[in-house]
């Protein structure tokens, strides 16, 4: 590669044309996009776009740049695109029968973005080495975050929805946790966060890398500070996932996350000190209020789906349960939400195969662990079905789908390269 990143040689495990230059700047607009994504107004009941809403239509040109001198899909596991692709299929076929067009639309307008943002993440970091791609991931860590300080700093531009009034407890809630004024409120970051905490705690360990060890300590002192019972409870059970399947690497990345408590305690405290609404109002979180509140969704769900059984009411349709697997239900009835669950657990289950082995496959089971606690967060959150969270959830699983395959292709060339070496010594 030259000082411009172009390649003049073929893939060697491919031997397709490598691209060039690679167009990883469109990466980083996404992943700052995705931190900022400002709403812009069209006006009357035409309704209203993201900034990265507007950066994904720009990067389809590039893309198909890239689909075109490869002629094929980046490599990476089947599954995860058969999920995003399988529900959005899902979505279009209940078109026949949705008791809301307009929401159903809506749903799979969310759904086709998230496909195309996966696609393109995957496909502008096919060529990156691991470390690059892992660099992707500590920045947008910090920028995730850099909206949800100037939230708490009441900057204006980055205050709560105007739509909510500053005495309700919506617009409260956005002060007491670790919220995003975009994205909303701290259940949607904290999701977005449970992303990068064990992935960027496994590099910084193999790598020896401080920068990624810190990013990942700010990640999960972030991730605390949103105080999301649910995201936390989900973190914490695949702990214990990884210690089954990884127990010497989960040991690894436990010491790393008990010495990185005391700056997670200490965060927490300042929090509670200095910040008024989080003293007044966090006691609330110990209430056994909205359990109640959720449990009454569930029974709402439940009902929805006892109004049609076998097929739903339609994609985007009812009100979110707070239950993305029931919310499928709901959506598709029996027979789509059965198919839907198929999909959530190939998705996980995708990750745990034994090949290759090293640093690849400790990583490919640090993010399998990490889908598995997105998707335990699912149980209690509605957050797959927001319209822009869906996306973006979707770019973060390109990352670290990308970084996977990464790590793989350079087991193989170390593979190539060694056996290479032995047949020339048996030659000689």
């Amino acid at each position: 590669m030259d000082v411009l990143g172009r390649y003049d040689e073929n893939h060697p495990i491919t031997h397709r044309p490598r691209v060039r230059p690679r167009p990883q700047i469109l990466v980083g607009l996404l992943l700052v996009a995705s931190a900022f994504p400002f709403r812009l107004s069209l006006g009357g009941s035409l309704g209203s776009f993201s900034v990265f809403d507007i950066m994904v239509v720009i990067s389809v040109v590039p893309y198909a740049l890239v689909l075109a001198r490869y002629g094929r899909l980046p490599s990476g596991p089947r599954p995860m695109l058969w999920l995003v692709v399988g529900l959005t299929l899902l979505q279009v076929v209940s078109l026949s029968w949705t008791r809301s067009l307009e929401s159903t639309l809506t749903q799979i307008a969310s759904s086709v973005e998230a496909v195309v943002v996966f696609l393109l993440v995957r496909g502008f970091l096919r060529d990156a080495p691991a470390g690059q791609i892992f660099s992707w991931l500590a920045r947008w860590a910090y920028l995730l975050l850099i909206p949800a300080a100037l939230l708490w700093l009441r900057v204006p531009g980055f205050l709560p929805p105007p739509e909510l009034k500053e005495t309700s407890g919506d617009y409260i809630s956005y002060f007491v946790r670790l919220s995003h004024p975009f994205l909303g409120r701290s259940n949607n970051l904290a999701t977005l966060l449970v992303l990068l905490v064990i992935p960027l705690f496994v590099w910084a360990w193999q790598q020896r890398s401080r920068r990624a060890g810190v990013a990942g300590l700010v990640a999960l002192c972030a991730l605390v500070l949103t105080f999301s019972r649910g995201v936390t409870t989900a973190f914490v059970a695949s702990i214990v996932v990884y210690f089954v399947v990884d127990s010497r690497v989960a040991r690894k990345i436990m010491t790393k996350i008990v010495v990185g408590a005391g700056a997670v305690v200490l965060a927490s405290i300042a929090v509670v000190l200095f910040n008024d609404d989080s003293r007044q109002y966090l006691p609330d979180r110990l209430s056994t209020a909205n359990l109640t509140l959720r449990s009454e969704l569930f029974d709402t769900g439940l009902r929805e789906i006892s109004d049609s059984p076998l097929i739903g009411i339609g994609g985007g349709v009812g009100e979110a349960v707070h239950n993305s697997y029931l919310q499928q239900f709901v959506y598709f009835g029996v027979i789509g939400g059965t198919l839907a669950m198929v999909l959530f657990v190939r998705a996980a289950m995708c990750w745990f195969i034994n090949e290759p082995s090293g640093p690849a496959r400790q990583m490919r089971r640090a993010v399998g662990v990490t889908v598995v606690a997105l998707l335990l967060t699912l149980l209690s959150e509605p957050s797959y079905e927001g319209t822009l969270l869906k996306p973006i959830i979707w770019c973060g699983f390109g990352l670290l789908s990308a970084a996977v395959s990464s790590l793989e292709i350079a087991t193989l060339l170390d593979g190539a390269c060694g056996a290479g070496q032995s047949v020339m010594k048996g030659r000689h």
